[in-house]
């Protein structure tokens, strides 16, 4: 049988006659010849409201008390249905069992790809505005499975008498009922129908996946059901042509428009999402748009507040189109045609049948889309097997009373009924519209982040074509497509995705959503929310707009409008054809997949990484933009930021840049010589600026970058640059050639700038002349400021300075070896003994000081002297010494720097008395070897280096002297003077970079001593004498106190150091003891040193005498 339930509309008022009774097509009427008689015949063609009357026996139908339940069968938590009778994810065909079979409309639709992808209509609640619904069939079993809901006044409920009259009231799980009357006939002629049509429309919509019967096209979604009809009371007669009439006695009161208003406020109060209405009035196929438009303004409120309930609420309304056999849909199904703003909620449904072929056509009893082509979709509808109440008859009916008038309605008062499970195949737009409801809440599901229209422009834009739009609208339906995103944009659309994709994720990569149609339509895509939304198809909609999130384009892109980013982020992984993209603000991603086929690119704003192809249009990059990346552009202007490449990688542009003064290029650059790069085939025009921004790591002075070549040559030159400051010696400067443009690591501020110390100034300077392949400058202007003072002071070799000082200073032993021992030959023990041999042992230790400019020298070191003297008459003695020696000097300040020095020494002293005064004279000549070894240390740099020289020390000197003597003791006042030189050969370390060569020079002090010595002799039992002696005097010293060194590197300029000085005022101090050991020899054993403000020495002697 053929359904599309008619809503009656008694209650609107039209300039046609309109039956006043609930309209069921028939796709059988009974035809003249049938005898009038016949009664089973007859009510087997009137009786169409009886859903049941073609129950599905053969197909195995399942009854079952009322209220049955399901076995416990271990339900999944996701759809309340056995795990074992589910499919899996990714294998439609895993979903084909019987029970998805046995209704034909799944396959059609493709709902087993939708199950494939992990969609069940779990989460999603769906209307049923109907004829009430069986809620205790086991399909509908499940805790929340279904909700009930009342309409109208509540003081109108008068079950179980039905009154034909009155007010409205209903509840949605109460099944409507009709008694049938013969006319004529008795009581046993009645019948007592139970209106199982609700039950039918939502077992297709939402009934179990349960291994039992059949199952609904969202078999886990929830159902929300009302009560949209009336009850009835009728008479059947035949015509005098013997057709059968039906005649309408009486009916219960239909909703009106605040019942409306109130079944889409509970709607929205249970999170419904769409709801099924199929129901109608009938149509004629002479009816037009302006008939349908009498209608609509007849009955203009109550229909309106369908209208306005779906908008205020966001609630998609389908209706079935009608049963009117190629009539156009009537006016529930067309009220967008008048309610414009509703069309977005709105769908309008015409019912196609499986033909031998495999393919579809238009059932011949539907409706057709018509002037609703625009919101229309085919969806099957014919023998369609879903849930039915079998126990939905009963005879004779309950008996009706009253007389039908207003004060007297008819009435009768139901049995008891225990509804019975089952099945039935029925056909008609009523069957058709719930597969279409049933397929959204898929969608829903699918797509939680659309709304109800866009989701509703899903469906659409998916059908497949089965032929003219004005009767199949957009064709039939197709989930197989639909979970792959929308077929077209029909106008401009925001898609704000807030959460992601529904269903099992089957694609590749980060993305919330990917939709691979291809995207057709007029409308514009603005990309909202914060989630990832992929397009891989190929798409030709109106234009794109990227908000927020991520939009990615993998396709190949020819849309008809600009692609604009305001915010988020455009991904490119596809091709742009022939089309404008600006970027306002956000980012544009182009991948090196990405291609721009005569597409222009205007960045005013935010930034573009171009990692693609550009081939045709041009490239702006605004005052306010950026742009970088490694891919080929065309002709490329900058006016804001450009930084081409990365570090490593190289921009292309195949044709000509032109940077304006307001632009800036930024150079990346990378330790080892690594920059981004722009390669240009034309003409590279500079302005603007240029800023260098680095990576953490070394950078040494004289590494180049090359950021720009261009085979054509460079115009202009940056205007400024900007970050080039490295460090404090270091800056990145831009070095200009005919047909590229590098970046250089050159000198900022000179060392000589962190220098402190005249020393130090001088290394420094000579240090920041130096070519930068020399080995110092790349480690010396890797330091820091604070490092540079303890470096300048390493390299300086100020210990050459210092060592002529430290020869001058040691030069006192052998001069004060000579003359105490030409005082003491003058005054002989024995006057016979006119020949003295004598050798003596030294050690001592010397300091000089340093200073701020020079590091201290602290020298150890001892020798031995051999001398040999005679004394002539008149007080004459000439004498002769030689000697070795070794010393040992480090300098301080945590330098690590040393050296060696070996002498040998040859001197000749005199002395001559006159009673009291006596005169002590001397030459002498030194010749030293010297070994040095220096070890230069800062961050990044260490040489070790070493030289081997020689230096020779002439001295000449003079005492004078008066002896105030007594029996046993003398006191001798003195005055000494000496001259001492130092000269060196020249210097030459070796080592690495840091070796110096060059030389010191002549030194030459002089030292003037003024002081008294005092001797005490005693005269012991035994024959030996003892003296004990002490001296102490005031030195002052001139001539050369320090010294300079006039050092170089190789390949640099002589800079010059001084090194410790030697003290200009100090006091001299001697004391020690004289042994006669036997009448010709003596011992003696003595101590002295000098002690001045910036130097010091001190040691020990011991002499051994023999006189004959």
């Amino acid at each position: 049988m053929t359904h599309h339930r008619q809503a009656p509309l008694w209650h609107l008022h039209v300039d046609r006659p309109l039956q006043a009774e609930p309209y069921l097509m028939t796709k059988n009427k009974s035809s003249r010849g049938v005898h009038a008689c016949t009664r089973d015949r007859l009510l087997r063609s009137l009786l169409s409201v009886a859903i049941v009357s073609s129950l599905a026996v053969a197909r195995g139908v399942i009854a079952a008390p009322s209220g049955f339940t399901s076995p416990d069968l271990s339900l999944s938590a996701s759809t309340g249905a056995p795990t074992s009778i589910m499919g899996q994810v990714g294998d439609p065909a895993s979903w084909r069992s019987p029970e998805f079979l046995a209704d034909w409309g799944l396959s059609a639709i493709g709902a087993d790809h939708a199950y494939a992808r992990g969609l069940t209509g779990a989460g999603v609640v769906v209307g049923v505005f109907d004829s009430g619904t069986f809620a205790g069939h086991p399909e509908f079993a499940g805790d929340g499975k279904v909700s009930v809901l009342t309409l109208g006044n509540p003081s109108c409920a008068t079950y179980p008498r039905v009154v034909l009259g009155g007010c409205f009231y209903s509840i949605g799980d109460q099944l409507l009922t009709k008694v049938t009357v013969e006319a004529g006939g008795d009581a046993s002629t009645s019948t007592l129908t139970y209106d199982t049509h609700g039950t039918h429309v939502a077992g297709t919509v939402a009934a179990n996946r349960n291994g039992q019967g059949m199952q609904g096209v969202a078999f886990a979604s929830r159902l929300v059901i009302g009560t949209a009809l009336a009850d009835k009371y009728e008479e059947l007669s035949v015509d005098a042509e013997g057709e059968a009439v039906v005649k309408l006695k009486g009916a219960s009161p239909e909703p009106d428009r605040q019942d409306i208003i109130d079944y889409y406020n509970q709607l929205s109060q249970q999170h419904v999402r769409v709801t099924n209405h199929s129901f109608g009035v009938p149509t004629k196929k002479t009816d037009t748009l302006d008939d349908m438009r009498k209608i609509y303004l007849a009955n203009q409120a109550f229909l309106d507040a369908y209208a306005d309930g779906s908008i205020k609420h966001g609630i998609l309304t389908i209706f079935a189109a009608g049963n009117d056999s190629g009539a156009i849909a009537d006016i529930y199904a067309g009220l967008p045609a008048f309610r414009p703003d509703a069309e977005p909620y709105w769908l309008s449904v015409v019912n196609v049948r499986q033909d031998g072929s495999g393919s579809y056509s238009i059932d011949p009893s539907s409706s057709i889309c018509a002037y609703t082509q625009r919101w229309c979709v085919s969806a099957p509808g014919a023998e369609i097997y879903s849930t039915v109440d079998t126990n939905a008859k009963e005879s004779p009916a309950p008996e009706v009373e009253g007389s039908g008038t207003a004060a007297d309605p008819y009435s009768y008062t139901l049995p008891d009924h225990t509804g019975v499970a089952g099945y039935a195949n029925e056909t008609g737009t009523s069957m058709a519209a719930p597969h279409v409801t049933g397929a959204l809440a898929l969608l829903f599901e699918r797509y939680p982040y659309l709304t109800a229209p866009q989701v509703r422009d899903v469906l659409l834009t998916t059908a497949t074509p089965l032929g003219p739009a004005d009767i199949y609208g957009w064709g039939l339906i197709n989930l197989a497509k639909a979970i792959d995103g929308p077929g077209q944009f029909l106008d401009d659309t925001v898609v704000t995705m807030n959460q992601p994709a529904g269903g099992a994720k089957v694609w590749q990569g980060d993305a919330w959503d990917d939709w691979s149609n291809d995207i057709a339509g007029p409308g514009r895509l603005t990309k909202a929310g914060i989630g990832w939304l992929r397009l891989s198809g190929d798409n030709t909609f109106g234009g794109a707009t990227v908000a927020d999130g991520i939009l990615e384009l993998n396709g190949a892109n020819q849309l008809a409008g600009a692609l604009d980013v305001d915010g988020g982020e455009l991904l490119l992984n596809g091709s742009l054809h022939d089309m404008q993209w600006q970027i306002n603000d956000g980012l544009g991603v182009v991948s090196a997949t990405g291609a721009l086929d005569n597409t222009t690119v205007n960045v005013q704003g935010g930034a573009m990484s171009f990692n693609g192809t550009q081939l045709g249009g041009s490239t702006l990059v605004g005052a306010g933009g950026f742009l970088n990346g490694t891919g080929y552009l065309s002709d490329t202007r900058v006016e804001g930021t450009f930084a081409p490449g990365n570090p490593g990688g190289t921009l292309t542009v195949n044709g000509d840049y032109a940077q304006t003064g307001s632009a800036t290029f930024i150079a990346l650059l990378a330790p080892g010589g690594i920059s981004n790069r722009l390669s240009v085939t034309g003409t590279a025009a500079l302005d603007g600026g240029l800023q260098v921004a680095y990576a953490q790591g070394r950078y040494l002075l004289g590494d180049r970058f090359n950021i720009i070549e261009a085979k054509s040559g460079v115009q202009g030159q940056f205007a400024s640059v900007e970050g080039g400051e490295l460090s404090t010696f270091l800056k990145f400067v831009a070095d200009y050639r005919a047909s590229g443009v590098d970046i250089a690591v050159a000198r900022a501020a000179g060392l000589i700038t962190a220098a402190a110390t005249p020393n130090q100034r001088a290394v420094a300077a000579s240090a920041d002349a130096l070519p930068f392949w020399q080995g110092l400058p790349r480690p010396l202007t890797q330091l820091l400021p604070e490092q540079v003072p303890e470096a300048l002071d390493a390299l300086s070799g100020d210990l050459y300075a210092s060592l002529p000082m430290v020869l001058i200073e040691n030069s006192r032993w052998v001069r004060d070896a000579a003359l105490n021992r030409a005082k003491d030959a003058l005054v002989p023990l024995d006057a016979h003994a006119t020949t003295g041999f004598w050798v003596q042992a030294s050690s001592g230790n010397s300091l000089l000081r340093g200073n701020a400019n020079a590091a201290l020298a602290q020298t150890s070191g001892d020798g031995w002297l051999v001398g040999f003297d005679h004394a002539f008459e008149q007080d004459w003695l000439l004498g002769i010494v030689g000697g070795v020696g070794h010393a040992r000097t480090n300098q301080g300040n945590e330098r690590d720097a040393k050296a060696t020095m070996r002498n040998r020494s040859l001197s000749a002293y005199m002395g001559k008395g006159w009673g009291s005064w006596s005169l002590r004279a001397g030459l002498g000549y030194a010749h030293n070897r010297i070994e040095s070894e220096r070890g230069v240390s800062s961050p990044g740099f260490s040489d070790r280096l070493s030289a081997r020289y020689h230096a020779s020390t002439r001295q000449g000197f003079v005492e004078g002297a008066y002896a105030f003597r007594g029996n046993q003791w003398s006191l001798e006042p003195y005055l000494q003077y000496a001259r001492v030189g130092v000269s060196t050969d020249g210097i030459q370390e070796s080592g690495g970079p840091a070796a110096l060569h060059g030389n010191v020079g002549a030194a030459w002090s002089n030292f003037a001593t003024l002081g008294m010595r005092y001797d005490l002799g005693t005269m012991p039992a035994q024959r030996d004498w003892m003296h004990l002696r002490a001296g102490l005097g005031y030195r002052y010293a001139s001539g050369d106190l320090s010294k300079r060194a006039y050092m170089a590197w190789n390949g640099g300029d002589i800079f010059g150091v001084s090194g410790a000085p030697i003290a200009r005022n100090a006091m001299v101090a001697e004391l020690g003891v004289m042994f006669q050991l036997t009448p010709h020899q003596q011992l003696e054993l003595g101590g002295s040193g000098q002690y001045g403000g910036s130097a010091q020495d001190y040691g020990a002697n011991a002499r051994w005498t023999l006189q004959f």
